[in-house]
């Protein structure tokens, strides 16, 4: 112990990699939903860093599949909140799921992974979220909230408001795109992990998987908006994701 300051040795340290996971709690047809039951298996694991002046703190979050829920969350994951998040009642109810959390609110995540359950037979890359579309009912048998831009979305769609600032950003669809090179990504994991079948995709199924991601890309997008206008650096997404790809 001490052998830095006992050595005298002047390697430097570069702070640390924040990266958050986050999966599902059970809803309809998963009573153990597999996304959940990763992100515990990358916490057990924890995530190798190729920069060896670095170190990877990887904290994993319990989202329950509800609306409501993840509306408010995201902007406690991004920063984007200044009071305590609300705590639903599946989460009171099962104390032992919330006690394997350790989202840290003060801590500012430099990447944010989320797992949801899709069919069997490989690992799907999500490269679009959807602002509309989302008529199923959650775990709790709500629904999404009503877009509050009729203008801008037909009449009664259901999902996600947004600012202007992430408005700019919506394709002529209404969708937002990763910033992360996907296609790249899929080529450098399926070369490492050949037993894998590794796909993009651009249809994570509107519903909670596809509300949650397109929901913190706007997140993100706002964070970003709000780092630039503070003077300090955004997100450095790009270099982030390829320090942790191995996550996967």
């Amino acid at each position: 112990m001490g052998d830095l300051l006992d050595t005298g040795a002047t390697t430097r340290r570069e702070r640390a990699v924040n990266v958050l996971v986050t999966g599902f709690g059970a809803f309809r047809s998963a009573k153990k939903n597999p996304s959940w039951e990763t992100a515990k298996l990358l916490s057990k694991r924890g995530i190798p860093c190729e920069d060896a002046n670095r170190q990877i703190s990887l904290d994993i979050s319990y989202v329950p599949t509800e609306y409501e829920y993840v509306t408010e969350i995201l902007a406690h994951f991004h920063g984007l909140s200044d009071h305590a998040p609300t705590i639903p009642q599946s989460l009171i109810d099962d104390p032992v799921v919330a006690a394997r959390s350790d989202f840290d609110p003060q801590k500012r995540y430099d990447l944010i992974l989320h797992i949801g359950q899709g069919k069997s037979g490989g690992v799907c890359i999500e490269t679009v979220g959807h602002q509309t579309g989302y008529d199923k009912a959650d775990a709790t048998d709500r629904l999404a909230p009503l877009i509050e831009e009729p203008s801008k979305s037909p009449e009664g769609s259901r999902g996600h408001s947004v600012s202007e600032v992430v408005g700019r950003e919506l394709n002529t669809d209404g969708e937002l795109l990763t910033q992360i090179d996907t296609a790249k990504l899929v080529d450098t994991v399926s070369k490492e992990f050949t037993d894998i079948k590794i796909t993009k995709s651009i249809d994570a199924g509107h519903y909670l998987c596809d509300f949650i991601f397109f929901g913190s890309l706007a997140a993100a997008i706002q964070a970003q908006d709000r780092a630039r206008a503070a003077g300090t650096d955004p997100a450095r997404t790009q270099k982030t994701w390829r320090m942790c790809y191995r996550a996967l």
